[in-house]
C-alpha cells in the first residue's frame, strides 16, 4: 500500500513600496500612529517605543523588518531587529485586514528579524499575524491589562509566544502554529490562554511558572514533541484542554508540579496520555487511544477522579513508587494491564471499573501495596465497590489481579463478572471474599465531548491519493483513514461509507471476494500555516478486515512511507489476530523506555532476556528505525 501526496506551493509575498514619515530605526520621542499609507513600514534597526510613549499600528498595515540587520546593534541581537516596547503598543488590526509583523525578505525564514518584545509595558495586539522571527512575542512583565486576541503566531525559530513576570495578561483566540521549538513557554508569569490553538510546533506549550490559570479550552495537537510540559515547580490549572494527536505524548507534569488537571480530552497521542508528577493528580478527564500508557503517575501523591482511561498501547494506569488512589473511574480495553505498580507503589480503588484490559486487571510487584476494598477498616475510605473482570485475555486465561506482594491483597465487596468467583481468577494471596453478587450501576461523569475549535485561518486545498493492496487477497477490505478532525474531507472517490467529524475516521467498506486493489481520494482544506515547503505528508491509520478468520491487522502510515503486509492467519487461543506481518515500522520513545524499563527489573521482552548489551544493542537498532515494539515481542528481528 502506498501514501501518494505531493504539493506544490508558491507563495509570493508582496510588499509595497513608499515613503514613510515614522520611526524605522531607533526610539520614539513622541506618539506615533503607522497608518495604512504609510504600508509597508520597512525597519532596518531596532524601534524602541520607552516608557510614557505610545505606538499605534493601524489594520491592514504591513511591518517588515530587513533580514539579519539591526544598524542599531543593539537589544536582545545586536544583529537582528526587534521591537521593543516599554511604553503602549495598540496593534489592532481587524478580521480581513489584519497587521503583519513579518520579514522584508524576498524568500522569508525563521530568525530574519528577533520579533516583539513587551517590556514592563502594554500592549493591545489583536488581528495580527507575527511570523518569521525568533522569539515572535516576548511578554516580560507586561501589564496585565494586556491582551493578545484573534492572532496568527507561527514560524519562529524559537518560541511563539513567551510570557514572563507576575502579571496576568491575557491570551485570547488565538493560533500559535509551526514555531520551531514551543509554543507558548510560560516563565513564572500568571498567562491566561483562552481557546487558543497550539499545534504543529515542537512541544505546545511548557511551562516553569508559579502560574495561575494556564490553558483553559486550547486546541492543543499535532506537536512533534508534547502537547503541554509543565516543569518542576510549576503551577497552574489546564482545564476542558483537548489535547491530541502530539507525537511524544499529551500532557508531562514534572516532579513538585502542582498544576491540576480538569476536565480535558487527552487522545490519540504519541506516547503515554498523561506523565503525571502532579500531586493534584486528574479529574473528570478522558485519556483514550494513546500509544503509550493512559497515565504513569510518579513523583508525588496523586489522585484520580472521575476519569476514563481506554483503548491505551500500554497499561492503563501505572503508579511508579508513590501512593495513589482512584475513585468513580474506568480503566477499560487497555492493550497493557489495567493498573500497574512498579518500584513501592501504593494504591487504593473504590468504585471504579478495571475491565477487559489485555493482561492483568490489577498487577502488583513484592514490593508495593494495594486495596481495592477493606470493610474491616471502617475510618478507611475503601469499601470496594469496584467491577474487575474480562482482563487478562492475552494471557488465554482470565486473571483479574496479579499479586506477588506478601501480603494478603484485600479485595472485598467488589464484582468479578460473577456472583461465585474462584481462586483462577486470581494469582497469588488474594482475599476476594465477600463479593459482590451484582455488577455495581454507576454513571461515570467524565467522557469529554468538547473540542475546542481553532479560529479560522486561510487554507489550502489539498487532493490526497491513496493506493491500497491486500496480499494476499481478502474476502473483503474495510478501510479506516483518519484525519485531522477539523479538517472535512470533500470530493471523495469512491464514496466513503461513513465519516465521523468529531473522531476525523473516514472509512471504506468493499465487501465480497476478489478485491485486492483500491485507489483512494478526498480532497481536504488544510489551513496554509500547517503547510512548509512543497511537500506536506499526512499520517494516518489503515485497518484490513478479513471476515472469514475474524483478523484484523492495523498498519500505521508515517507520513508518506510506503508500507507492505503480509499476513498468515492463527486460528488457535489467539484467534482475531493476524502474525507473522512484515512492515517497516519506526520505534518511538514509549517502546525504547519501556524496553529499558523491563531491563531494569530483569523482566522478559518478548522471549529475550535483555541484559546490558542486548539492550544498548538495541537502543542502536531503535535509534536507526529499525526494530518496533508491538506491546508483546520486538519486530523486525530478535536483538
Amino acid at each position: 500500500m502506498k501514501l501518494i501526496l505531493l504539493i506544490g506551493l508558491c507563495i509570493v509575498l508582496g510588499l509595497p513600496t513608499g515613503a514613510n514619515a515614522i520611526t524605522t530605526s531607533g526610539t520614539l520621542a513622541s506618539d506615533e500612529i503607522w497608518t495604512l499609507a504609510d504600508s509597508p513600514v520597512v525597519l532596518t534597526g531596532d524601534v524602541t517605543v520607552p516608557g510614557g510613549i505610545t505606538l499605534t499600528i493601524n489594520p491592514g498595515v504591513i511591518v517588515a523588518s530587513t533580514p539579519e540587520s539591526d544598524d542599531q546593534n543593539a537589544h536582545t541581537d545586536p544583529n537582528l531587529i526587534e521591537l521593543w516596547v516599554a511604553g503602549s503598543l495598540i496593534a489592532q488590526g481587524q478580521s480581513g485586514m489584519p497587521i503583519i509583523f513579518t520579514s522584508n525578505a524576498a524568500n522569508p525564514a525563521g530568525s530574519d528579524w528577533y520579533g516583539i518584545r513587551i517590556d514592563n509595558g502594554q500592549a493591545q495586539i489583536s488581528y495580527c499575524t507575527i511570523e518569521y522571527g525568533v522569539q515572535g512575542l516576548f511578554l516580560n512583565n507586561a501589564a496585565s491589562a494586556s491582551v493578545i486576541d484573534h492572532c496568527l503566531v507561527r514560524r519562529n525559530t524559537e518560541i511563539g509566544v513567551r510570557v514572563n513576570g507576575p502579571n496576568t495578561p491575557l491570551i485570547k483566540y488565538s493560533r500559535i502554529v509551526n514555531n520551531l521549538r514551543v509554543g507558548l513557554q510560560n516563565n513564572g508569569a500568571a498567562s491566561i490562554v483562552h481557546s487558543d490553538c497550539l499545534n504543529n510546533n515542537e512541544k505546545g506549550v511548557e511551562s516553569y511558572s508559579a502560574a495561575v490559570p494556564l490553558a483553559i479550552e486550547c486546541n492543543i495537537g499535532w506537536n512533534k514533541s508534547c502537547g503541554i510540559r509543565s516543569a518542576s515547580g510549576s503551577a497552574g490549572v489546564i482545564r476542558n484542554c483537548y489535547i491530541h494527536d502530539n507525537a511524544g505524548g499529551g500532557i508531562q507534569t514534572e516532579w513538585n508540579a502542582t498544576t491540576k488537571l480538569d476536565g480535558n480530552r487527552i487522545t490519540r497521542n504519541g506516547g503515554t496520555g498523561l506523565f503525571l508528577g502532579s500531586h493534584y493528580g486528574a479529574n473528570n478527564c478522558e485519556i483514550t487511544a494513546n500509544s503509550g500508557e493512559g497515565i504513569h503517575a510518579h513523583g508525588e501523591a496523586v489522585e484520580i477522579q472521575a476519569c476514563i482511561i481506554e483503548g491505551n498501547a500500554g497499561n492503563g494506569f501505572t503508579v511508579n513508587g508513590i501512593p495513589a488512589t482512584m475513585r468513580n473511574s474506568r480503566v477499560a480495553d487497555n492493550l497493557g494491564r489495567g493498573v500497574s505498580l512498579i518500584y513501592e507503589g501504593d494504591f487504593v480503588a473504590t468504585s471504579s471499573d478495571i475491565i477487559g484490559n489485555r493482561w492483568y486487571g490489577v498487577q502488583i510487584p513484592s514490593d508495593s501495596f494495594a486495596s481495592l476494598g477493606d470493610l474491616d477498616n471502617p475510618l478507611a475510605d475503601d469499601y470496594g465497590m469496584n467491577n474487575i473482570y474480562g482482563n487478562g485475555y492475552g494471557l488465554g486465561i482470565p486473571k483479574e489481579v496479579r499479586n506477588d506482594a506478601a501480603l494478603e491483597l484485600k479485595a472485598e465487596n467488589n464484582w468479578w463478572g460473577t456472583a461465585t468467583p474462584t481462586s483462577s481468577l486470581f494469582a497469588g494471596l488474594v482475599d476476594y471474599t465477600p463479593c459482590a453478587t451484582e455488577e455495581f450501576v454507576r454513571p461515570i461523569s467524565a467522557l469529554r465531548t468538547c473540542e475546542p475549535s481553532c479560529p479560522p485561518g486561510q487554507s489550502t486545498n489539498v487532493t490526497i491519493e491513496l493506493t491500497v493492496d491486500a496480499d494476499p487477497v481478502p474476502n473483503s477490505m474495510i478501510i479506516y483513514e483518519y484525519v485531522p478532525p477539523l479538517w472535512t474531507p470533500s470530493t471523495v472517490s469512491p464514496a466513503y461509507s461513513s465519516y465521523n467529524p468529531d473522531t476525523g475516521e473516514i472509512r471504506w467498506s468493499f465487501l465480497g471476494a476478489g478485491v485486492q486493489s483500491k485507489t483512494l481520494s478526498y480532497t481536504l482544506s488544510v489551513p496554509s500555516d500547517e503547510i512548509q515547503g512543497s511537500t506536506w505528508m499526512l499520517s494516518g491509520e489503515l485497518y484490513f478486515n478479513e471476515p472469514a478468520s475474524g483478523a484484523e491487522q492495523v498498519v500505521r502510515i508515517e507520513g508518506g512511507q510506503t508500507i507492505h503486509a503480509d499476513y498468515d492467519y492463527y486460528h488457535g487461543a489467539d484467534n482475531g489476530y493476524a502474525t507473522d506481518i512484515e512492515q517497516d515500522w519506526i520505534i518511538g520513545d514509549w517502546e525504547v523506555l519501556n524496553a529499558i524499563d523491563l531491563w531494569v527489573t530483569g523482566d522478559y521482552v518478548g522471549n529475550v532476556l535483555l541484559r546490558d548489551k542486548a539492550l544498548l544493542d538495541l537502543i542502536d537498532l531503535w535509534a536507526a528505525g529499525i526494530y518496533y515494539w508491538d506491546g508483546e515481542n520486538w519486530q523486525g528481528g530478535t536483538p
